[in-house]
């Protein structure tokens, strides 16, 4: 899967092992031994995928916690998320 969409069910890697310092989210990824941190907007992300999740209602949780127009929120959490399945830290479910 190149892109995600909105319906699209994300979880985390199992190789994505995690610390929490300061209220932010530091992973590391066994596969590649990377480490990466989050900032406060990324770590709630994570957060939300204690179990696997749709896309939508990522951006449906952010929406309510945030001041943030629609638009700007899909296209940061896109971008962000997009990030991550690149690195391999979340997984999509077809």
């Amino acid at each position: 899967m190149d892109m995600l969409t909105k319906e699209t069910t994300i979880k985390k890697s199992p190789n994505a092992i995690e610390s929490e310092i300061d209220g932010d989210v530091v992973l590391m990824n066994l596969d590649n031994n990377e480490y990466y941190s989050m900032d406060n907007i990324g770590s709630t992300i994570w957060k939300m995928l204690e179990e696997p999740k749709s896309i939508e209602e990522i951006l449906e949780q952010l929406l309510e916690k945030y001041d943030v127009s629609a638009e700007t929120c899909e296209k940061d959490t896109m971008k962000f998320l997009n990030q991550l399945l690149d690195k391999k830290i979340i997984v999509a479910d077809e």
